[in-house]
C-alpha cells in the first residue's frame, strides 16, 4: 500500500488544480463583464491564475519537506485564520472596499 501513496497524492493534487482551474473558467464571462476585458486578456489572467498557483504548490511542496508536514499545516491553518478575519473585518465597510478586501483575502 506505501508504495501507491505517492501516485494517490499527484492524482488527487492534479485534480484539486483542474477543479480550480475549471471554478475560474466558469467565472471568467462574469469576470469579462465586470473588468470589462477582451479575450486576450481573459486569456492572461487564466494563464497567470494557472502559473501562480502552480507555483505556490510547487512552493509549498518544498517547504513542507524543509520543516515538515504537521508544522507546515499548523502554520498555514494559523494564516487562513488570519486572512478571514481580515475577511470579515471587511463586512463592515463600504461595498467598493468590500470588494476589494474580499478579492485580496481570496
Amino acid at each position: 500500500m506505501k508504495k501507491w501513496l505517492p501516485l494517490v497524492s499527484i492524482c488527487t493534487g492534479t485534480f484539486m488544480l483542474l477543479i480550480d482551474t475549471t471554478i475560474v473558467q466558469v467565472a471568467l464571462p462574469d469576470i469579462a463583464t465586470s473588468l470589462d476585458a477582451s479575450f486576450s486578456s481573459l486569456q492572461w489572467m487564466m494563464n497567470g491564475y494557472v502559473v501562480a498557483l502552480a507555483a505556490l504548490l510547487l512552493g509549498a511542496g518544498s517547504v513542507a519537506d524543509l520543516v515538515g508536514q504537521a508544522r507546515l499545516h499548523q502554520r498555514s491553518g494559523a494564516v487562513r485564520g488570519g486572512v478571514g478575519a481580515v475577511r470579515r473585518g471587511g463586512e463592515r465597510r463600504s461595498s467598493d472596499q468590500r470588494d476589494w478586501l474580499s478579492s485580496g483575502a481570496r
